[in-house]
């Protein structure tokens, strides 16, 4: 899944994960979320910089790492690496459950969401997304995420419950209209214009 953020052109960083801090650096729990975590979406070295939103050279980099430590596999296409997670691995099970808690956020949430009718735009928001982003700080306890559009309440509920389940911490959502989101005439709007968000792309699942 692509989705956006709203810090543009990130380097690989190269500091621990602020999510998670077993993690050598952002870049490898970002890199190593895309792929357990989308095992059915393998995508070559420059269209995981692009979804990720980091370097080329620094993900290959991590990726040959990654391989050498026996986590994830290698699938050549002509020119092209795959990368996908190393099932076999005896990490691999704790390692996903890991990455689902830590990371799973800015990947599953969009895919559930695009199955809501009504749902024109959603970002995740507060400290979750800044945590993600790098921004120091307590662990977050939560995710909160902005859905722009007119879907019916009872539907964004189903889906946050499930996505609190799947994730282990309560995901959840505030609803406004696209005038109001556009608009940005409220403090509330406002803010989160301000902040780090994480823009979901929920267009790609079929309703």
């Amino acid at each position: 899944m692509t989705f956006r953020h709203s810090y543009e052109g990130n380097p690989l960083r190269t500091e621990a994960s602020q999510l998670l801090p077993l993690f050598r650096s952002e870049g490898q729990g970002r890199l190593l979320a895309r792929i357990y975590l989308e095992p059915d979406r393998p995508a070559p070295i420059s269209q995981l910089a692009r979804d990720l939103d980091l370097d080329a050279g620094g993900l290959t980099r991590e990726a040959t790492r990654l391989e050498r430590a026996g986590l994830i596999r290698s699938q050549r296409i002509g020119r092209q690496r795959l990368l996908h997670p190393r099932t076999e691995s005896v990490y691999y099970a704790d390692l996903h459950a890991l990455l689902l808690k830590a990371f799973g956020p800015a990947t599953v949430i969009g895919p559930v969401l695009a199955q809501v009718p009504g749902i024109e735009q959603a970002v995740i928001f507060g400290s979750w997304a800044a945590r993600y982003l790098g921004e120091p700080g307590a662990e977050p306890g939560d995710v909160d995420v902005l859905v722009i559009g007119q879907p019916q309440r009872r539907s964004v509920t189903r889906a946050t419950t499930a996505l609190t389940e799947r994730l282990g911490r309560d995901v959840n959502a505030t609803i406004v209209s696209p005038e109001r989101w556009k608009a940005g005439a409220d403090g509330f709007i406002r803010q989160i214009k301000r902040s780090p968000t994480i823009a979901l792309d929920v267009g790609e699942t079929e309703r």
